[in-house]
């Protein structure tokens, strides 16, 4: 029985870049004929690794540029949640005003009954004549008399 080698697919291996295939030796892989190694991709003779704006090589090792951000081992821009904005480099980011930072997302500040939000947005007060406790407005014993 003859088996054709055209109908053999390539093997994906999550453990080592695509068009590259097992060796023995310290790194354990080397990219296939017509693709050069280039930051730990393999790439074509004529081709930059895809959508790598943010990718250089600095001592035959990968890193981000200034201002982008490794993720999930890809260099993107930094994004801001919904509601948030971008402040100074590094990829920072203050919720806009309403907001309030909970985990990696902002959530909107919701007064209570007599209550209003602070001139920066960033927490609320009570009206006069009340006072907080806790995450409701209750009227202040000098306003009761």
């Amino acid at each position: 029985m003859l088996t054709s080698p055209l109908c053999l697919a390539q093997e994906l291996h999550t453990d080592i870049p695509p068009f590259s295939h097992y060796v023995a030796g310290a790194q354990g892989w080397a990219c296939d004929d017509s693709y050069k190694q280039v930051a730990g991709f393999c790439v074509s003779d004529k081709q930059e690794p895809p959508g790598q704006d943010g990718l250089e090589v600095y001592e035959g090792e990968w890193r981000c540029r200034p201002g982008y951000r490794r993720t999930n081992g890809v260099c993107a821009l930094p994004t801001a949640p919904e509601h948030a904005s971008l402040v100074g480099a590094g990829g920072r980011w203050e919720c806009d005003w309403g907001f309030k930072k909970v985990a990696e997302h902002c959530e909107e500040i919701v007064p209570p009954a007599h209550a209003f939000l602070d001139a920066e947005g960033r927490d609320w007060n009570c009206f006069p004549g009340y006072e907080r406790e806790a995450d409701r407005c209750v009227v202040t014993k000098a306003a009761q008399q």
